[in-house]
């Protein structure tokens, strides 16, 4: 998926961008880096596949060695 699709899927499931920052001990700046391809994190990577109910793999395709 690319960055918009992604914060669409997450808007659709009502999560922000800092509930997954909170749950995952980062800052909100830090998930949008990962969710924009510019870091990653696989705790980051699960948390925001996992808000909106997709595999890793599907969201993320590039990350899927970690």
């Amino acid at each position: 998926m690319n960055k918009a699709e992604i914060k669409r899927q997450l808007k659709i499931a009502g999560v922000k961008q800092k509930q997954i920052a909170e749950k995952c001990g980062v800052t909100p700046q830090f998930v949008n880096q990962v969710v924009s391809g510019k870091r990653t994190t696989i705790s980051v990577v699960a948390a925001i596949a996992d808000a909106i109910g997709r595999p890793v793999a599907e969201v993320f395709p590039d990350q899927e060695s970690l």
